[in-house]
């Protein structure tokens, strides 16, 4: 470097990985809710809701990752963990589960989930609690609001 002038160091960066989506199906559709944890693929599920909405995309035997992250999820500002990323024909649609506490008044959240959708070209359906009082309700909602191709 000759006298005087000056060079830019660029420093390096990591780019965050992409998680790549792992469907699963599961394996057990007769567990008793009363007998212990709820679990959704392995996972402790955030909800009562969020458990018959799995059990019920099981009865339909479609393949989903839950709790999926996108744009860094928690770990990152305007990052989201969708409850549902289901592969359904053509592309991939979100099924977002809501409750009255966490997704209305101060603690809503629908914008965020509507950007992820749009940014990534995906269907969004959203399943209110009062939809999914049951396992054959949520399977009913699903059975109409996912596409079919």
């Amino acid at each position: 470097m000759a006298k005087g002038s000056a060079e830019a160091y660029q420093f390096k960066t990591k780019k965050a990985a992409t998680p790549k989506a792992v469907f699963h199906k599961a394996k057990d559709l007769t567990v008793d809710p009363e007998a212990g944890p709820l679990l959704v693929l392995g996972q402790p599920a955030g909800s009562k809701e969020e458990w018959r909405t799995a059990q019920a995309l099981n009865i339909m035997q479609w393949q989903y990752a839950y709790q999926y992250p996108v744009f860094g999820g928690r770990s990152r500002r305007g990052g989201q963990v969708i409850d549902f990323l289901v592969y359904t024909p053509g592309r991939y649609t979100i099924v977002d589960v809501r409750g009255s506490y966490w997704h209305t008044g101060k603690h809503n959240d629908a914008l965020d989930i509507e950007r992820v959708a749009r940014r990534k070209n995906w269907i969004l359906v959203i399943l209110w609690d009062y939809d999914c009082k049951s396992v054959s309700e949520a399977l009913t909602f699903l059975r109409s609001h996912l596409p079919h191709g």
